[in-house]
């Protein structure tokens, strides 16, 4: 098999999103997440960047974003490895203009690494960064991340 296959059977069964995820998401986003979207919702309805562009990383399928606040933006960069993603993405908020990258920006080789994002960032100038369901999902993506814990 050859290696984007197997990256997407992967992401396709991962502890943090693919089909599990996507089934928990689908039957709870209208009642046991509903407090948390809601708090969200407000935060980035005060959250005004003056960047007309956005990255999102950690994007899966905007479950608690809303299509108003991300039409608030031009051009939406959106990094999610789930092959999902992008699919119910775009069921979920359709005619907007996405740009998607199964790239990792956080990890290069196993390992954290903050010049791949500040690489991206250098060459794509005047974008805001929204950090969406990744930061938590990391040591269940990056086993090695428990053990700098400890």
């Amino acid at each position: 098999m050859d290696e984007r296959k197997q990256i997407s059977l992967k992401h396709l069964f991962s502890p943090s999103g693919g089909l599990f995820y996507h089934f928990r998401a689908l039957r709870y986003a209208r009642t046991l997440w509903t407090s948390f979207r809601e708090e969200l919702e407000e935060y980035l309805q005060s959250w005004n960047p003056p960047e007309k562009e956005l990255v999102i990383l950690g994007a899966s399928a905007g479950y608690t974003l809303t299509s108003e606040f991300l039409n608030r933006f031009d051009k939406l960069w959106l990094f999610d490895p789930d092959p999902l993603a992008r699919i119910l993405f775009r069921r979920n908020h359709p005619d907007l203009n996405c740009i998607w990258s199964s790239e990792d920006l956080i990890f290069a080789n196993g390992e954290y690494s903050h010049s791949r994002l500040s690489d991206w960032l250098c060459e794509h100038k005047n974008v805001a960064v929204l950090f969406s369901n990744i930061l938590g999902q990391l040591p269940l993506l990056h086993s090695n991340l428990e053990a700098m814990q400890s």
